[in-house]
C-alpha cells in the first residue's frame, strides 16, 4: 500500500454545500411565490391582476428558477468532482509500498495539484476531471462530445502543473496525467500522450504508472519526497501524514 500524505480539500465540500443550500433556498422562494399566486387566483381573472402577474410575478419566478438552476448545476459539479477525487485516492492507495502519494498538493501556488505520485517509475502530476461523455482529441485540444471544454483547457492545465512541479523539485522529468473519474466517460487513447499529456480513465491509472520504465532509485525517491513534503507544508500548514486511512 502506498504512503499517503494529505487529504482532500475541505473547501470543495464547503462550496458544494453552499451551492446546494442556495439552490434549495431559491426553490423555496419559487414555491412561496407560487402558493401566493394560487391563494389569489381570482385576481388573475381581472385585467389588473393578469397584468401584474405577467409583468412582475412571472418574471420574478422565471429569474428565481434560472438562479436555482445555476446553483444546482454547480452543486452537482462540485459533488461529482469531490467524489471523483475520492475514487482516485482509493485507487492510488493500492500502489506498492515503495510509492508515495500527495493529495491536494500546494507545491507552487497558484498550482494546486490533485495528486502527486512518486515511485521507482517516476514522478507524476495528476489532474482529475469528473466529466462524462465522449472525450476526443482534434490535434490541438481535447473535445467533449465533439465540442471544446467550457472551462480552461485541461491539457494545458495538466501540463502546467507538471512543469511547475518538475522545476520546483528539480526533477529530470514529471509525467503530466489527466484522469477522468466518471464511470460514464468514453475515451480511447490507450497510453499514448495527447500533446505530451497522458489522458486516462481512472481504472487504468495504476497500470499506467507501473508500466513506465524504472527511472528513480531509492535514494532519489527519499530526496524528492522530502523536497515535495517541505514545499507542500510551507504552503499548507494542515498537511499531515496519512497512512492506512483510505475512504472507499
Amino acid at each position: 500500500m502506498a504512503r499517503i500524505y494529505g487529504e482532500q480539500s475541505r473547501m470543495m465540500l464547503v462550496i458544494e454545500k453552499y451551492y446546494f443550500f442556495s439552490a434549495f433556498y431559491f426553490a423555496a422562494l419559487v414555491l412561496y411565490l407560487s402558493l401566493g399566486v394560487l391563494n389569489n387566483i381570482k385576481l388573475l381573472f381581472s385585467i389588473g391582476g393578469l397584468i401584474a402577474f405577467l409583468l412582475i410575478v412571472l418574471p420574478i419566478i422565471t429569474l428565481l428558477l434560472l438562479i436555482r438552476k445555476y446553483f444546482k448545476v454547480n452543486a452537482i459539479k462540485y459533488y461529482l468532482g469531490r467524489k471523483g477525487e475520492t475514487k482516485v485516492r482509493y485507487i492510488l492507495s493500492k500502489l506498492p509500498n515503495n510509492y508515495v502519494v500527495f493529495i491536494n498538493a500546494k507545491v507552487l501556488p497558484p498550482y494546486n495539484i490533485d495528486f502527486i505520485v512518486l515511485g521507482p517509475t517516476g514522478l507524476f502530476a495528476i489532474e482529475v476531471k469528473s466529466h462524462n461523455g465522449q472525450i476526443s482529441f482534434d490535434g490541438s485540444r481535447l473535445l467533449k462530445n465533439g465540442k471544446p471544454f467550457k472551462e480552461k483547457d485541461p491539457l494545458a492545465q495538466a501540463m502546467s502543473e507538471a512543469l511547475a512541479l518538475r522545476e520546483k523539485v528539480c526533477a529530470k522529468f514529471c509525467y503530466p496525467v489527466l484522469v477522468f473519474s466518471n464511470g460514464g466517460v468514453k475515451l480511447r487513447f490507450g497510453f499514448n500522450d495527447q500533446k505530451s499529456v497522458y489522458v486516462l480513465k481512472k481504472e487504468f491509472l495504476n497500470k499506467f504508472i507501473l508500466s513506465r520504465e524504472k527511472s528513480i532509485d531509492d535514494n532519489m525517491i527519499v530526496s524528492l519526497e522530502e523536497k515535495i513534503l517541505q514545499y507542500v507544508k510551507n504552503n499548507d500548514k494542515s498537511m499531515d501524514l496519512k497512512i492506512n486511512f483510505i475512504e472507499k
